[in-house]
Parts: C-alpha cells; structure tokens; sequence
C-alpha cells in the first residue's frame, strides 16, 4: 500500500466530487470578492470596465483550471496509479494549505486612519513600514488639518 491508503470506488467517487464542488464553490465566491474588494482599495478607476476584466480574467483562469485538472489527473492516474496519485495530490494539497496558513499569519494588514488623525502622523507611520500600505484618504481631511 501506499502512505495514503485509498481503494478506489464509486462511493468515494461521488463524495469526492460533492467535496470539490463545495470546495469550488467557496473558493469561487471568496475569491472573487476579494479581487473586487483589493480592486476598490487600488489606484483602479471605480466603473464597470474594471470589474468586467477581474471577471472576465477570474473566470477563465478558473474555466483554464477546470479544462487543464482532469488532463493532469488523467495522466498522472495511467502513469503512476490511483493510490500514488492520491498520495501526490495529498502533498499537492497540503502544501497549498500550508502557504495559506502562512499568508494569512505573515500578511501585514494596511493601516486604518481616523479622520482625526494629522497628516504629520500618517506620513510617519507610512515611513515606517517596509511594505506598500494602501491607504484611502479623502481630500476633505488635509484641507480641514491645513486650516
């Protein structure tokens, strides 16, 4: 047997495919939310041209993915067999969970500014980090602090 122990049915067939489509799913939406969210948060112009190109972008990669998956299985199940071919995949997995867990524990997180907050103050604290903040401010605060 190999390290992953996985006899090949029809059941585990069918679960698999229910697991990968909840899965799909979840990444789907969450994904392209996210894209959406760092687009309002960028230097993007705020109209439909730019949300149509993350969707159309979003969606082909994905559809890539989706035409390219079954190829990679295919051939990886008629060269090296299903159970090291499951074995494969379950490193393949586990190392993109891995990068995930790292990402969200190392990601630095941009800096949120009160209104209240000077402009001398903002300057600073951009300075001081090593990594590029996305920062929103309004025009309206300057011109309020500047007077």
């Amino acid at each position: 047997m190999y390290p992953v122990p996985i006899n090949p049915s029809i059941a585990l067939v069918i679960v698999c495919q229910v697991l990968f489509g909840i899965g799909s799913s979840v990444s789907l939406v969450s994904n392209f939310s996210q894209s959406m969210r760092e687009k309002d948060l960028s230097d993007m112009k705020d109209d439909s041209g730019a949300a149509s190109i993350i969707s159309s972008l979003f969606i082909s990669i994905f559809s890539l993915g989706s035409a390219i998956g079954p190829i990679v299985g295919g051939q990886l199940v008629a060269r090296y067999k299903f159970g090291e071919a499951c074995t494969f995949m379950v490193g393949l997995i586990s190392a993109t969970l891995l990068l995930v867990v790292l990402t969200i524990i190392f990601h630095k997180r941009p800096y949120t500014i009160a209104e209240s907050t000077p402009p001398r103050v903002v300057v600073q604290r951009l300075a001081s980090t090593q990594h590029r903040n996305i920062v929103k401010i309004k025009e309206v605060e300057f011109k309020k602090t500047a007077m």
